[in-house]
């Protein structure tokens, strides 16, 4: 039986450190706790998808005790990034379920609230052909990345935060010669005209109801 596992990448929900673009726009608390709903939306769509045992690999400063996340991810494996930048803290988290037998690994973030259970259910169907998966975000990152099997060089020498993170990682992939399969391309939520964007969206009425309930607390709907 082909052991699958499902990686979601988040930073504990601190003041003033996380969402650090919206918070030019917004107060500081406010996108504290819509970050807290981005979480616990992404938790859900993961529990959504049953093929895979479920990892929250969280960033946090020494010492903290990260209650939030514990609540929020209860019933997830926990672990702790570690790795100098995203490219190398990525790697490491793949290599260690790489390491515990996993075949097929997806990762996913906390910044595209338009992701769905059947995108990383797809996913997971395309390992079966394909030596990787990609996500395209509309900002030129990518909100989701899987692999079959470990492929450091993808994630090295790549300018995390930029508009050619994807173009460059699917360029990397295909140097050394993997195979890729694409899934739709959607909007990561980093900046106030984003997030007026998802909320004022119709088609994403039935999304992240975590989200829409906190936008609606906080007069912003």
């Amino acid at each position: 039986m082909i052991k699958s596992a499902l990686i979601i990448f988040a930073r504990e929900p601190k003041d003033g450190k996380v969402k650090t673009r919206l918070a030019r726009d917004l107060p500081v608390r406010a996108v504290t706790r819509l970050y807290k709903a981005f979480i616990r939306d992404v938790l859900h769509t993961a529990l959504q998808v049953s093929c895979a045992e479920k990892f929250l690999f969280y960033a946090a400063g020494a010492g903290s005790c990260i209650p939030f996340l514990r609540k929020a991810a209860a019933g997830f494996r926990m672990k702790k990034q570690a790795g100098k930048d995203l490219g190398e803290r990525m790697s490491q988290a793949f290599a260690y379920c790489q390491k515990a037998g996993f075949q097929r690994t997806v990762l996913i973030g906390t910044d595209c609230m338009t992701l769905t259970a059947k995108d990383i259910k797809r996913a997971f169907q395309a390992l079966g052909s394909h030596d990787c998966v990609l996500g395209p975000a509309k900002d030129g990152g990518y909100y989701l990345i899987a692999v079959s099997r470990l492929c450091r060089g993808i994630f090295q020498g790549v300018a995390w935060g930029t508009p050619a993170v994807f173009r460059k990682t699917l360029r990397k992939a295909k140097k050394i010669r993997k195979t890729v399969f694409l899934l739709p391309p959607r909007e990561d939520i980093d900046r106030f005209v984003q997030l007026k964007r998802f909320s004022r969206n119709r088609r994403n009425i039935k999304m992240a109801p975590h989200t829409r309930k906190t936008l609606k607390q906080l007069n912003m709907r």
